[in-house]
């Protein structure tokens, strides 16, 4: 039986929607996931993203998949106020990126020459 490319691969999900559906699909391929929701539709206490921000610069991730440009930019400023963006970018360069839209992908290219990444369709 071939082995899938994602299994026994962590994968950060970094949205809001569709998260258990990415999941299933994930782990159905041999992936981990990890869902770290960054946004939402409303404000949320930046407290709350403190701890998925410092287990990512912490642990890293073997794919993170970013589906939304705002949600990429917020990823990153809120590390930035705690003090973790180095740590989080050098995390970054070392997964494989994926995104999915214009506006993400036109957000990594600030930092393509730290984080390389797949486009979804």
């Amino acid at each position: 039986m071939r082995k899938s490319a994602l299994s026994g691969k962590r994968i950060v999900i970094a949205g809001s929607q569709k998260t258990q559906e990415m999941s299933m699909i994930m782990e159905k391929q041999g992936g981990l996931p990890r869902v770290r929701s960054l946004q939402g539709l409303t404000v949320v206490n930046e407290n709350f993203k403190a701890e998925p921000l410092w287990k990512c610069a912490a642990e890293g991730a073997d794919w993170v998949i970013l589906t939304t440009g705002l949600g990429a930019e917020r990823m990153v400023q809120s590390s930035e106020a705690l003090g973790l963006q180095e740590p989080l970018l050098a995390a970054l360069s070392q997964a494989q990126i994926a995104t999915r839209g214009y506006k993400t992908t036109a957000f990594l290219k600030k930092y393509t020459n730290r984080i390389s990444h797949h486009r979804l369709e």
